[in-house]
């Protein structure tokens, strides 16, 4: 993909996740990483969210 192109799709995706509320799944910021316990609800509802973000992400540059 071209540097314009990149940069167009790049901006589009990020307002994307923050109209869905997962912006911090592309752009870590230093209050919200993972939850470190991986057998908590909340650490079950951070993979899920990953999981969607990346579908998004392959879903659009396949």
């Amino acid at each position: 993909m071209e540097k314009d192109q990149y940069g167009t799709w790049a901006e589009l995706f990020r307002i994307h996740a923050r109209s869905h509320r997962v912006l911090h799944h592309i752009v870590p910021s230093e209050d919200k990483t993972p939850p470190i316990d991986n057998s908590s609800a909340e650490y079950e509802q951070w993979t899920t969210l990953d999981a969607t973000v990346l579908q998004w992400i392959y879903s659009t540059i396949s």
